[in-house]
């Protein structure tokens, strides 16, 4: 990796998180060393990268970063709302519904492009998803809405066996295995079945293409958390944001990251490609007002979300906002905006 760029997230993210924690001292009991709790749905995946990288660097700069991670999105959004974590990746659904109850949920920027593909053991078409065992990740999961969305679409007379497997890796063996027919995986997972079984699955839909403005996951915060240090929520974004750029284009880098944290795989360097071209990190936080009424509206048709929520209840971009004037907008394409060909075919009979 560039050590230059690392050196200068390291240098910023720890002169605005010290000095917010100083001011903090100066006017309430709380803590003044820097602490972020971060929780993760799920397993480590590629897909995670440029988060840990972010993470990696803040820690470098003396912040206290930990991490947890929760087998389904309703584990982790009780963690946030209750405040057992300050941070959360995930579901944009999830996270929404709860906030929609009232729960202290914010979503400050993107934490990953639409990676959920719909596979299928055979060929792709209606008939190979009517009356087959269909795993999903969680009821409250983005790719659970992405799916039944698809499904009443393309292919509305289709009645799949809908049963829930969390953990992409469990659905993608449990195919291997024979013991489903259809799933929702994350792209990393594509990848490795593509590789020990070619040809045994496809590709049915590529969500992303699907719907290329809904926003699936996101960086959640806790409003009391984010209240009590909002220079510490800056900061934390500007890490995040810094390490999608350092990222960008750096293939070698990804992979030797994915390395160093995951083990060494051979599809890494065939999934550093795709998210290069994807861009799966958005270098200004992907996450747009536009992209969150265009989410919001799709939430509410798709799903049960309430139709009375507005952006301002699920979201909040001043963080974002703050830590682009920090940064300077980046001219590269928005995630939104450029997705690479993973192999979707229209369904059909």
């Amino acid at each position: 990796m560039r050590r230059s760029a690392a050196v200068a997230v390291t240098g910023l993210a720890a002169a605005v998180l010290l000095g917010a924690a100083g001011a903090c001292a100066d006017r309430s009991s709380i803590a003044t060393s820097p602490r972020i709790r971060i929780g993760y749905a799920g397993t480590l995946d590629f897909s995670d990268m440029a988060s840990e990288l972010a993470h990696e660097r803040l820690r470098e700069s003396g912040v206290a970063v930990t991490t947890r991670s929760f087998p389904t999105a309703e584990l982790i959004v009780d963690a946030l709302a209750r405040g057992d974590v300050d941070v959360a990746d995930g579901s944009t659904r999830a996270f929404w519904a709860a906030a929609a109850k009232g729960a202290p949920i914010r979503t400050v920027m993107d934490h990953v492009v639409d990676v959920h593909r719909l596979v299928v053991a055979g060929e792709p078409g209606c008939r190979a998803i009517d009356g087959v065992r269909l795993a999903l990740q969680s009821e409250a999961a983005a790719g659970t809405a992405l799916a039944r969305a698809y499904l009443a679409r393309a292919c509305p007379d289709a009645r799949p066996d809908i049963l829930f497997v969390p953990g992409s890796t469990n659905r993608m063996a449990a195919l291997l295995s024979g013991s489903l027919t259809a799933t929702v995986l994350q792209l990393s997972d594509v990848v490795r079945l593509e590789r020990l079984a070619p040809g045994r699955v496809s590709v049915m839909a590529d969500f992303a293409r699907e719907w290329p403005t809904v926003e699936t996951t996101g960086v959640h915060v806790n409003t009391r958390f984010a209240a009590a240090h909002p220079d510490w929520v800056r900061a934390y974004v500007r890490a995040r944001l810094t390490a999608n750029r350092e990222l960008a284009g750096h293939g070698d880098a990804l992979v030797a990251l994915a390395n160093r944290l995951m083990g060494a795989e051979p599809d890494w360097a065939t999934l550093a490609p795709i998210y290069m071209a994807l861009p799966a990190w958005d270098p200004n936080g992907g996450l747009t007002r536009e992209g969150v009424k265009a989410t919001l509206d799709f939430l509410v048709r798709h799903t049960r979300l309430s139709p009375a929520l507005t952006p301002e209840m699920v979201a909040d971009l001043s963080y974002l906002d703050a830590a682009l004037r920090d940064l300077g907008l980046s001219d590269a394409h928005p995630a939104s905006t450029a997705h690479t060909d993973t192999g979707s075919r229209p369904a059909g009979p």
